[in-house]
């Protein structure tokens, strides 16, 4: 983990992206896995735009062209299929994305069993970490006092309750605080 860099989450910031995309182009028009699939990009497209605002301004590298060329992209995208932006949503379009990611990770590496599999999982939640202090620093803390996120799918703080107990974690503000340690160790890669 200590060689993990910036260029390593620009990778699997693509490689994601690059799984989305191709997810789109597989699914038939007018499905719920196509509506599903252009949420979760609508939610990169926001994370993308912070990642290049906030880290690749110092950056010359093709990294930083994919991204700028992805963003032009996923605007037409967004275009061709009625999809709108909103700024004063943009909190929103995150965290209905972010903290499932985040809840499967965890899931995941409650079932791992070999030393090898559990660093991948710790490189991975680093990476969605790293991208959730991209988004905005205090995303974690926001998403904590916000009801919907707490509240609305019970399905998912179900499934989070569930984790939590096997991690022996015993709320949402605990595992939040958690993470936000972990950011705090992400940062010097930054």
């Amino acid at each position: 983990m200590d060689n993990f860099e910036r260029c390593d989450y620009c990778g699997l910031l693509l490689q994601h992206i690059g799984i989305l995309q191709n997810e789109l182009t597989q699914s038939e028009p007018e499905t719920n896995n196509r509506y599903a699939t252009l949420l979760e990009l609508k939610s990169y497209y926001w994370l993308i735009k912070a990642f290049y605002n906030k880290v690749l301004v110092q950056c010359d590298c093709e990294y930083k062209n994919r991204f700028c060329s992805i963003l032009k992209d996923l605007l037409e995208l967004f275009e061709e299929n009625e999809v709108k932006l909103d700024a004063d949503k943009m909190k929103c379009d995150i965290c209905r994305i972010l903290p499932c990611e985040l809840f499967s990770l965890l899931d995941a590496a409650c079932k791992i069993s070999n030393q090898q599999g559990l660093e991948s999982m710790y490189a991975e939640l680093h990476y969605h970490v790293f991208i959730s202090w991209i988004y905005e620093d205090d995303h974690l803390s926001f998403a904590s006092k916000c009801t919907y996120f707490v509240t609305a799918d019970t399905t998912l703080y179900d499934k989070a309750k569930e984790i939590y107990g096997f991690l022996g974690i015993g709320t949402i503000p605990v595992l939040l605080d958690e993470l936000m340690d972990m950011q705090n160790d992400i940062l010097k890669f930054i």
